[in-house]
């Protein structure tokens, strides 16, 4: 049985919201509501659930501040926002907090029912957070498509129907195989469908014998598991093979069933951990939002864009938070963590669909925005000063009220992402010590 924490002040609400779940969800479910942020803390902690349905317009918590605070006391639970809110900027925020999906209570009742489907899906996602994403329903198998590019129809014969999942114990995966004749044939494929999940080259069927195709397939499938079938035994072949983007080199007059469906679980599932780390390691683990390293490859290219006539400018602001270390020093690096994950959906909430809001760690952020005007950057900085100045409450006893230092760099020429954000960087800490002289700062 799932067990659902409903949080939903309107009895009509929750009425139709508990309704749709006991209807939508192929299982039996228990759904417990409370009406408040607060009472769904204790829930939260006191007992286990499956799922949290999640309001934003709570008595004691309004807007995304409230996906953040769940998502901090249980980062595995999966939250699902049901809202009246259809604003993008809010939608987009949610999920950028943390939320396993966004549906809004006009679509709760629509069949086949939407909401039925995010529940069973975050549950899935979050079971199998830090594997491969599974096509499947829990318990079910998930599908990999395999495209094999030879034209010897014997190909099919080895190709695997099902592979052991090494992400999920013994859960099998299917595999949906087709066959195309050679390089021309899969362009084709690609044009009429979604790219496949590995590609098996079998290069002594392919009209080419050189490298050249396999470093064409990566190319065109930088992301997709590749895996070549060659006469050639050298090893220096299969060194030259793998650089260019090959996943594993087989001999093609060895391969039997047994070896092919083995190179390809184990390529398959090295290059999708190869792809999540590296996404990961690219963006701010607390937040959600891009790190360091990504916000500089977002600047170089908004300054592409400005040199190419693509964008008329570029605005950056560098943000530091004033009263940060009050709040740690005080209640705890867990609560903390909270208002940063708080303040990362408030950024997201006040920026066009085109900008990026980035941490570069601690208490700083970053926004990156284009094609505003001089005066409409400048607005920017009144804005957040009105965004962030609205009071984060962390229990009855205590709210956060925070201000943010901010520098704005505004450019209509192209510059280098590091030089910019260092003259950012600079404008905030001279207001920052504007601010500390006049007394406003609470700390540092």
């Amino acid at each position: 049985m799932r067990k659902i924490l409903l949080v939903e002040d309107s009895d009509a609400d929750a009425a139709f919201i508990t309704d749709a779940v006991q209807d939508q969800v192929q299982e039996t479910v228990e759904v417990v509501r409370v009406r408040s942020v607060k009472d769904g803390q204790a829930a939260v902690l006191s007992d286990a659930y499956d799922c949290v349905l999640l309001d934003l317009n709570l008595p004691d918590s309004v807007g995304v501040d409230t996906v953040a605070v769940f998502r901090g006391l249980r980062p595995l639970l999966p939250v699902v926002v049901v809202s009246g809110d259809t604003s993008p900027g809010v939608i987009r925020s949610s999920l950028q907090l943390g939320a396993e999906d966004y549906v809004t209570k006009d679509s709760v009742l629509i069949r086949p029912g939407p909401l039925g489907h995010s529940i069973v899906a975050a549950m899935e996602r979050r079971r199998t957070r830090g594997a491969p994403a599974r096509l499947g329903n829990e318990g079910s198998p998930a599908v990999v498509r395999i495209v094999a590019v030879s034209a010897d129809p014997a190909i099919d014969t080895v190709l695997p129907s099902r592979m052991i999942d090494l992400d999920h114990g013994d859960l099998p995966t299917v595999t949906e195989t087709e066959r195309v004749s050679d390089i021309a044939g899969l362009r084709k494929r690609l044009r009429q469908g979604s790219p496949p999940d590995c590609v098996v080259l079998d290069l002594a069927a392919t009209g080419r014998t050189g490298i050249q195709s396999v470093a064409l397939i990566h190319k065109m499938l930088p992301l997709t598991t590749l895996v070549v079938l060659t006469d050639d035994d050298r090893d220096q072949f299969s060194l030259t093979a793998l650089e260019m983007g090959a996943d594993d080199v087989l001999p093609r007059a060895r391969v039997d069933g047994v070896l092919l469906r083995r190179s390809l679980r184990h390529s398959y599932h090295r290059r999708q951990k190869s792809l999540r780390l590296s996404v990961e390691a690219q963006r701010d683990v607390l937040t959600g939002l891009p790190g360091r390293a990504m916000l500089l490859e977002l600047l170089a290219d908004a300054m592409r864009r400005l040199a190419s006539g693509d964008a008329t400018s570029v605005t950056v602001v560098f943000l530091d938070l004033d009263g940060f270390k009050t709040v740690n020093d005080q209640m705890g690096h867990a609560v903390g963590d909270t208002v940063l994950r708080i303040i990362a959906g408030r950024l997201c909430t006040m920026i066009r669909t085109d900008d990026v809001a980035a941490r570069l760690g601690g208490d700083e952020f970053v926004i990156i925005a284009e094609n505003r005007t001089v005066l409409e950057a400048e607005a920017m900085g009144a804005r957040l000063d009105d965004l962030l100045s609205e009071p984060i409450t962390l229990d009855d006893q205590y709210a956060a009220i925070l201000r943010a230092s901010h520098g704005i760099v505004w450019t209509s020429t192209p510059r280098s992402p590091e030089e910019v954000l260092a003259e950012a960087d600079r404008r905030m800490y001279t207001e920052k010590r504007a601010r500390q002289r006049a007394g406003d700062a609470v700390g540092r």
